[in-house]
């Protein structure tokens, strides 16, 4: 109808016939100016179970197949779309290039997204026109852009989906792998992973390139879903294994329970599972000196022992509440009172400012090498 009129058409209801007498008339300008016509049909490949139908109407009644002079270019699978076309032989398959990344920012300019937002989208949709054009249709209707790419796995899930089924999920393994890495916020590397499996390494990496979804680098093997996104799809997909995840972790931790890692790390595992009394039994001793001398900071301290008045109120364990809350009141008194400010502020007020150096880099707390002396501006 444009094509012979020049005008788009109003009409939401067509009189019968009248799609029949238009692509007669627009057939016989083909054969008269002896040129083709094109018809672009998009959409048809994202047509929910529902609607299936809509494609059948489209490809099998409205779309002349056997006219001389027309054209016609279809996004979809080939084995939605020949059994509509008569004569097969007549048919090209193109797959459509990558766009890279100034063609991916230009395609979404008008959206006025910010170098993170396209970093994000970048990631996910990695140059394909079709989750693009998805994304740039789901942007287009919102106000708040930051808000869907941050549940973009929930927005757009068929955007994950694919790549999700293409990977052997059956392999134990290659699951608890990535259920690892969905839930353990920690960094990991291709020897951290190994050790939870537990599994060698050179395992490791073959599995996690089986899929496209997580990036392993070449050098260092750290390893990481390749968006944010990606990873808290997985984390839906894999929720069932979580409590399995966290129990690792504990297990494999409590191994080297005095090195650093664990002090720093294991209270918040045994809080976030739940584990109570194995929290509070792991606060008690010389778990608060240990992380005293590690640390060398009070406020971590605190938190410690903080976290042990929760954990032995919860319990309603009162002489191991009263004994926490001791140790709290006398954290509360140490920090009150400036151990090194008043020795740094006399040597600088002499001029002695490598004594007065030596002894904030001396300090045995890093909140008072921090700590800027009285009357200065920090600066320094």
């Amino acid at each position: 109808h444009a094509a012979l009129t020049g005008e788009r058409l109003k009409q939401d209801l067509l009189p019968e016939g009248f799609v029949r007498a238009t692509l007669a008339a627009l057939q016989r300008r083909a054969r008269q100016e002896r040129k083709p016509y094109y018809f672009v049909v998009d959409g048809l490949h994202e047509l929910g179970e529902s609607e299936l139908f809509v494609r059948e109407v489209v490809l099998d009644q409205f779309l002349p197949f056997t006219y001389d002079w027309f054209r016609f270019v279809i996004t979809g699978a080939q084995h939605d779309i020949l059994p509509y076309v008569k004569d097969t032989h007549f048919h090209k398959s193109l797959i459509i290039s990558r766009l890279d990344w100034n063609e991916s920012q230009e395609f979404l300019r008008d959206l006025q997204l910010d170098k993170s937002q396209m970093d994000t989208i970048e990631q996910v949709c990695r140059g394909n026109p079709s989750r693009l054009a998805q994304v740039r249709r789901i942007l287009k209707n919102t106000s708040d852009p930051q808000d869907i790419l941050d549940h973009l796995q929930e927005a757009a899930p068929d955007l994950f989906q694919y790549e999700w089924r293409t990977a052997d999920r059956s392999h134990p393994a290659l699951r608890f792998l990535l259920a690892v890495l969905a839930h353990d916020r920690r960094c990991h590397t291709v020897g951290t992973l190994a050790a939870l499996v537990p599994c060698d390494p050179a395992t490791v990496r073959d599995l996690l390139r089986s899929v496209t979804f997580v990036n392993v680098a070449e050098f260092t093997g750290a390893v990481a879903f390749v968006s944010e996104p990606h990873r808290r799809f997985a984390a839906v997909q894999l929720r069932a294994l979580e409590p399995a995840v966290n129990t690792r972790i504990i297990d494999t931790l409590l191994e080297n329970a005095h090195d650093e890692e664990a002090l720093l790390t294991l209270p918040a595992y045994f809080e976030k599972t739940s584990r109570h009394e194995d929290l509070l039994s792991y606060l008690r001793g010389a778990h608060v000196a240990e992380v005293m001398e590690r640390t060398k900071s009070l406020s971590v301290v605190r938190q410690r022992v903080q976290l042990g008045m929760r954990t032995a109120r919860r319990l309603e364990q009162h002489s191991e509440l009263v004994r926490f809350s001791m140790h709290d009141a006398v954290i509360q008194e140490i920090t009150g009172v400036d151990i090194w400010g008043g020795e740094v502020a006399a040597l600088a007020a002499i001029g002695d400012y490598g004594a007065a150096i030596a002894v904030a880099q001396n300090a045995i707390l890093n909140e008072d090498a921090l700590h800027p002396h009285p009357g200065g501006d920090g600066s320094d």
